[in-house]
């Protein structure tokens, strides 16, 4: 499979509908005429290999099971005071003590499980589920629909820049995701 490449305007990089600029990637809304600034974020360039359907299952079942549950107790065990600081009230950070999720939120897993990805935490993130969430899962849908089994394209694919130095998106010392208006509002 030959290298891709993606049209350049002003420095800035066109991906399946969303474009990175600098140590921000910009990814439409779903259903809206805006897409939403994310800082943090990169492409990373993957061959995502849908999975056998069977495969995924078992993982995201074990995922359902265990995994998130054991994730979230370690991230309020380990990374307590970042929690605080990202604005989860002691009760949340108590729940994800016992395996909750906070309200609002997601564990994501940075590569997917359609692609590859693990349940090992170092591929997991606490991500808001309305604006990132969504918008990722929207991305992801638009290059893998129609994907069969052991298909196989390469991706430009959203990952946060240093998952390693934050538990949470958006950490605490970034700006929320800006929405930027693309087309004028008529009146």
């Amino acid at each position: 499979m030959g290298d891709i490449t993606y049209p350049r305007v002003a420095g800035v990089v066109f991906v399946h509908g969303a474009f990175q600029r600098g140590d921000a990637i910009y990814l439409p809304r779903k259903g809206a005429k805006k897409i939403l600034r994310y800082k943090g974020w990169t492409f990373q360039r993957i061959e995502f290999k849908k999975r056998p359907e069977a495969e995924r299952v078992a993982l995201r079942t074990e995922f359902n099971r265990s995994v998130r549950t054991a994730y979230l107790r370690q991230l309020a065990e380990s990374r307590r005071d970042e929690l605080y600081v990202h604005g989860l009230a002691p009760t949340e950070v108590a729940a994800m003590a016992k395996g909750d999720l906070p309200f609002g939120y997601q564990v994501h897993h940075i590569i997917p499980l359609d692609d590859g990805g693990t349940n090992a935490f170092e591929n997991l993130i606490l991500l808001r589920n309305n604006r990132e969430h969504s918008a990722l899962s929207a991305y992801q849908n638009a290059f893998t629909r129609g994907l069969s089994p052991g298909d196989s394209v390469t991706v430009d694919y959203p990952v946060p820049i240093r998952a390693e130095n934050f538990a949470v998106y958006p950490p605490a010392s970034l700006s929320e995701p800006e929405e930027l208006q693309l087309w004028p509002r008529r009146r």
